[in-house]
């Protein structure tokens, strides 16, 4: 607040005050919420809905734009794959619970958000996605199905995005890459 007072930018100080007012009120519901099951279960859902609508718009950005590399609304392609990394774990997680066609329905939207990943081609965000994973896969119980499905999801999720980086550089001039 007293940066108000000695700020040339009065404005930007302002928004620098609601921002941090709105990140304790989300925190605030965030821990509220998750205090019952039903309420992280929600918490989880809108999540992976947000994650999944994100990905949606992102991939059409990506074929619309010029840059490169994926960022979606995020602006910088590293916010936006740090925001994806949370889905994919989930995502395997709910895969390797489910059985059925709830599986290959998870091993379907892993793969999109893999994808979706992919094509940030953060560094940074592959490694730390790939020591997730491999704590995760030592700290569960796993099945050969589960093992094979794993392999798949991530060859469907290369193979989309090798492919919209191709549909990308057929519609719009840039070099993109995976």
């Amino acid at each position: 607040l007293l940066s108000l007072l000695w700020t040339a930018n009065k404005y930007s100080s302002s928004i620098w005050i609601v921002e941090w007012v709105m990140a304790a009120l989300a925190f605030r519901l965030a821990y509220a919420v998750s205090g019952t099951e039903l309420g992280r279960k929600w918490g989880v859902g809108a999540y992976l809905i947000s994650a999944g609508i994100f990905s949606v718009v992102a991939i059409w950005m990506y074929l619309t734009s010029e840059y490169g590399r994926l960022t979606g609304t995020f602006y910088w392609a590293n916010p936006a794959a740090a925001y994806l990394i949370p889905a994919i774990v989930i995502g395997v997680e709910f895969m390797r619970r489910s059985a059925g066609r709830r599986q290959w329905l998870w091993l379907a939207l892993s793969s999109v958000w893999m994808a979706t990943f992919w094509l940030t081609d953060s560094r940074a965000g592959t490694a730390v996605l790939f020591v997730i994973l491999a704590l995760y896969l030592l700290l569960v119980k796993l099945s050969w199905r589960f093992c094979i499905l794993f392999v798949f999801s991530g060859f469907i999720a290369f193979g989309l995005s090798a492919g919209l980086v191709k549909l990308s550089t057929a519609t719009v001039q840039h070099s993109a890459k995976v």
